[in-house]
């Protein structure tokens, strides 16, 4: 069965400093809008084991001193 594509755009965050925001999600299309600020991620399905969550988290806290995530988080991905 296919699925909705969503396309989720940051800019609808009006005053929304860019450079300061990591958009996390499954799908790389919902962030095709703002590649720069994407963290692609593997589904969840539920396995106990999954450390997915933890690795996004020690990647956001190493970039959290970062003035510009947008370019720190292309350097890694290059979305």
């Amino acid at each position: 069965m296919n699925q909705p594509l969503f396309i989720k755009d940051l800019s609808l965050f009006r005053g929304l400093d860019l450079k300061k925001v990591l958009f996390v999600d499954n799908h790389i299309f919902s962030f095709a809008a703002n590649l720069p600020n994407g963290i692609p991620v593997v589904d969840f399905l539920g396995n106990r084991d999954d450390c997915e969550l933890l690795k996004v988290a020690n990647y956001a806290i190493a970039l959290s001193t970062a003035d510009d995530i947008m370019t720190a988080n292309d350097d890694i991905f290059g979305l």
